[in-house]
């Protein structure tokens, strides 16, 4: 919003020109040989174009000032709705438990890097990881953030002011990194501000998801959970049972009939360590082909 002060001058001067004559007759300043309505026309034209300036100036002058805040803040709030509508179909199928995370590392560990190969469901690990945090009380429902594009433009030194003005310090906040190292060099400086920024907030837990193949490629990468304290939780491959029962919720979910051979083929295929295909892709695959 822009002071009224400004607006108020720049329609005073907008207004201005269309008095010029009347002050003229007024002062007696009339010649003749000159035409009131030239002058007039050209004083007008003249202080028209002084108070356009004046105004447009003020506004580019203001302009960062006064733009809205959910504009430039580096953070913002989510729903487990929200983040559940990111995986898509697969986010329909019951989840099948992998016994790699519960909601004690929240007691125990303020940062927490889920690490996994490509589609080894993280992401829904990490979901659950929070959905559990929020029945037990650890994590306040509406207190889970994450990161916004503004992180990038918001300076190192306004970030504590910002994280001030949006986390609720009586609350037990979490903010969601899912997954941050798919940027290098500035990008994943400014991640690093944001982290040295968040432990001030003595509530605050920090999630993140990491491939292990990002943090492979490069040292940059690989020494950053370390470096900022992330306490590494390894998403296992799942077992021949974890694989078939996910395999069996989501036939059930979809309403459709798997071939025995190729719930097999299936179930292998997802217990292949290091296989790129999550279970949860494979059945998907598999699905929409039968329906």
């Amino acid at each position: 919003m822009i002071p009224r002060r400004y607006l108020l001058i720049g329609a005073l001067l907008s207004v201005l020109p269309a008095l010029f004559p009347l002050i003229l007759e007024l002062a007696g300043w009339y010649r003749p040989d000159l035409s009131l309505a030239t002058l007039g026309t050209v004083l007008a034209t003249y202080a028209g174009w002084i108070g356009i300036v004046y105004s447009v100036s003020k506004i580019l002058e203001i302009s960062n000032k006064w733009q809205p805040a959910r504009d430039l803040d580096p953070l913002r709030p989510v729903t487990l709705a929200d983040l559940l509508a990111r995986i898509g179909r697969g986010a329909k199928v019951a989840y099948v438990e992998r016994d790699a995370t519960s909601a004690d590392l929240l007691r125990h560990h303020r940062y927490i890097a889920i690490t996994g190969h490509m589609k080894l469901g993280k992401t829904r690990e990490a979901i659950q990881l929070i959905r559990r945090a929020v029945a037990d009380d650890l994590v306040t429902k509406t207190a889970l953030f994450e990161p916004t594009p503004a992180l990038a433009v918001v300076s190192a030194g306004a970030l504590p002011a910002a994280l001030d003005r949006l986390v609720d310090p009586r609350a037990a906040t979490l903010l969601l990194l899912d997954p941050p190292f798919h940027v290098t060099g500035p990008a994943l400086d400014r991640l690093s501000d944001l982290i040295a920024a968040m432990r001030r907030c003595k509530t605050c837990t920090v999630l993140a998801t990491a491939r292990t193949d990002q943090l492979d490629a490069s040292p940059e990468h690989r020494n950053w959970p370390e470096h900022h304290g992330f306490h590494p939780v390894p998403l296992p491959d799942p077992d021949a049972a974890q694989a078939g029962q996910l395999l069996t919720n989501a036939a059930s979910t979809f309403d459709v009939r798997v071939p025995a051979a190729a719930r097999a083929a299936l179930i292998a295929a997802a217990t292949v360590p290091r296989n790129r295909s999550s279970p949860a892709c494979a059945a998907s695959t598999c699905l929409s082909c039968a329906s």
